[in-house]
């Protein structure tokens, strides 16, 4: 069975501790606290570092795939682009006053691969997992979620 979609979803306002009532326009400080998300899983891949709070990261290659990945990226340690489409499929959509981190389609079982470190055959491997999407018991990094709290101060009431 493939994976069809890898994906985080939480409360903000929860995780943030900060009271839903509090702000002003809910919907417009979702859309800012979605696109920083997205922003900050994406400059901690970038930089080879994990977003998820205590999560694996293995920076370190294969020397063979070191090789195929000097001809077609500029980093020579494990930042999940190769190509680029994985990361082009990760997404942070609003579900009501939630937030879904996530990728789905093609890129999911690639997606689930690395984040949970199975590699074959379902094989894992949890010292090759490189967690970007928080699983089960897992959230996002404190400095992720303090900037959540506040990109919702901005957005509170008088």
């Amino acid at each position: 069975m493939s994976v069809k979609k890898v994906a985080f979803e939480f409360d903000p306002f929860l995780r943030a501790g900060v009271s839903k009532g509090s702000v002003e326009d809910r919907q417009a400080a979702l859309e800012e606290v979605a696109e920083f998300v997205k922003e900050q899983v994406l400059m901690h891949v970038g930089d080879g570092t994990s977003p998820v709070e205590g999560g694996a990261w293995k920076r370190s290659l294969h020397p063979e795939y070191r090789k195929r990945k000097a001809t077609e990226s500029s980093a020579d340690f494990a930042n999940l682009e190769l190509t680029g489409a994985m990361l082009d499929a990760l997404d942070v959509l609003i579900i009501g006053d939630k937030l879904s981190l996530q990728i789905e389609g093609d890129e999911a079982g690639k997606a689930d691969g690395n984040n949970r470190g199975t590699y074959g055959k379902g094989r894992r491997n949890r010292s090759k997992a490189r967690e970007f999407i928080p699983q089960k018991g897992q959230t996002l990094n404190s400095e992720i979620i303090a900037g959540i709290k506040e990109v919702f101060e901005r957005h509170q009431d008088g």
